[in-house]
C-alpha cells in the first residue's frame, strides 16, 4: 500500500487557498470598480446636469427632468417622453411626439410662415387654447375648450366652419372624434403673430393631439407656458 504524503496534500491545499484568495481579490476589486462608476455617473447626472439651452438651428436638449427643444424661430420645454420627429417644408415644419413606451401619447405640430391658408374642408380641430402674447412670451388664459360642436346652435349646419370661443376664432370640424386642439391668440384666431429680433414678421400655427385613453391636453398647457418666440 502506497504511503500518504500529508505534507503534499496540505501543500497542495495551501496552494488553492491561496489562487481562490487572489481571484475573489481581483472579482471583488473589479466589482467595487464597477459601481463606483454607477454611482458617479448617477450624481452627474442628478446634480451636474446642465439644463440651459444652447444656440443651434434646431435640436433638443435633455436634462435631469425635461428636454429643452430649440429652433431658430422658437424653444419651449416639455417633459422627457417628448421627442422631435420631424423637421420639413424648409426647416419650417416641426413634429414632435410623446411615447409610453412604442405607443404616442401627444403630438404637437408647429408651422412657421405656413405657406397655406386654413382649408375649412380639411380642418380636424376640435378644440381650442386661448393665449395671449407677452414680449416674446405666450401665456394660456384659459384650459382647452370643450368640443366646438358645444359652441354652435344646434339648427346650424354639421360643416366645418370658423367658430369663436373666448374672443378666438377657430376652425371647428364638428363631427370630429379626435381630441385636436389649435391654439388661437385673444382677439384674433389661430395663426399667431409675432417679429423676430431683427424685424422680420413671421407667423405660428401650434397644432396639439392628445390620443391618450382620458384626452385632457393637459401637456399642452405647461408646452405654451414655456413657448419663447426668438
Amino acid at each position: 500500500m502506497a504511503l500518504y504524503k500529508h505534507h503534499v496534500n496540505t501543500h497542495h491545499r495551501a496552494t488553492r487557498a491561496k489562487k481562490v484568495k487572489r481571484i475573489g481579490g481581483v472579482l471583488l476589486a473589479v466589482s467595487m470598480i464597477a459601481i463606483l462608476g454607477v454611482v458617479a455617473d448617477w450624481v452627474n447626472n442628478t446634480y451636474f446636469t446642465d439644463a440651459s439651452p444652447v444656440s443651434s438651428s434646431s435640436g433638443s436638449i435633455r436634462s435631469a427632468s425635461v428636454n429643452i427643444f430649440r429652433t431658430s424661430f422658437f424653444q419651449f420645454q416639455a417633459d422627457k417622453t417628448w421627442r422631435e420627429i420631424s423637421s420639413t417644408e424648409g426647416g419650417k415644419k416641426f413634429t414632435y411626439r410623446s411615447f409610453d413606451g412604442a405607443i404616442v401619447q401627444h403630438e404637437l405640430t408647429i408651422e412657421v410662415d405656413p405657406k397655406t391658408p386654413v382649408v375649412l374642408a380639411n380642418e380636424q380641430t376640435t378644440r381650442v387654447l386661448p393665449i395671449t402674447i407677452n414680449g416674446n412670451l405666450l401665456n394660456t388664459d384659459d384650459q382647452v375648450s370643450e368640443h366646438c360642436n358645444e359652441l354652435q346652435p344646434e339648427t346650424e349646419d354639421r360643416h366645418q366652419k370658423m367658430v369663436e370661443y373666448k374672443q378666438v376664432s377657430f376652425p371647428c370640424n364638428p363631427d370630429g372624434s379626435a381630441f385636436v386642439v389649435s391654439v388661437g391668440v385673444i382677439d384674433g384666431d389661430t395663426t399667431i403673430p409675432y417679429k423676430s429680433p431683427d424685424g422680420v414678421a413671421h407667423t405660428i400655427r401650434i397644432s396639439y393631439r392628445d390620443s391618450t385613453f382620458s384626452p385632457a391636453g393637459r401637456p399642452l398647457d405647461n408646452i405654451i407656458n414655456s413657448f419663447q418666440l426668438l
